[in-house]
């Protein structure tokens, strides 16, 4: 109920603060993620990319929506009930970036990995929205190319550029 509350007063926050503004939302998603949670963009993970560094990508939404569709080679963790064993597994030098639909879960595992000891983990810039909103690569489970994404729900899902994206509920 406490998160029920929380997550409520958050929305209420987010779309006084933000409008219909895309950029806002995803500044205001980061905020309430925490400044603790270090950012990476897009650009600097494809940047990574070219030069052929190695990053664990960390899904943090729930399986329905990593089912529907994740970025390629994500390690689905979840965040109602993390998947620790999934993450313990995992190097605690290497780099590791952790995403959701918009940062807000994923800034809040973030921080949660930097406490444990994980030295190289940020939160991805405006989560799979913004990722997919840009043109970055997303498959199914089977591995497949798609451009369907999981909305969250109703309200969130009006950050997805429908153009590029197809919402799933």
């Amino acid at each position: 109920m406490r998160l029920l509350l929380s997550l409520l007063f958050l929305f209420t926050i987010l779309f006084a603060a933000c409008g219909q503004n895309p950029e806002g939302f995803e500044k205001m998603a980061i905020n309430m993620a925490g400044k603790k949670a270090p950012i990476i963009s897009m650009t600097e993970v494809q940047a990574l990319q070219k030069k052929k560094e190695k990053i664990i990508f960390l899904d943090s939404r729930e399986l329905k929506e990593y089912q529907v569709s994740h970025i390629y080679s994500a390690i689905w963790v979840g965040y109602d009930n993390i998947d620790w064993t999934k993450i313990n597994k995992q190097d605690k030098k290497a780099t590791i970036v952790i995403y959701c639909s918009v940062g807000y879960r994923s800034g809040k595992l973030t921080e949660q990995l930097k406490k444990k000891g994980f030295k190289n983990v940020k939160n991805l810039y405006g989560g799979l929205f913004n990722w997919a909103n840009n043109g970055g690569g997303i498959v199914n489970t089977k591995g497949v190319d798609t451009k369907e994404i999981h909305g969250y729900n109703k309200t969130w899902s009006k950050w997805v550029n429908t153009d590029k994206c197809e919402v799933i509920l």
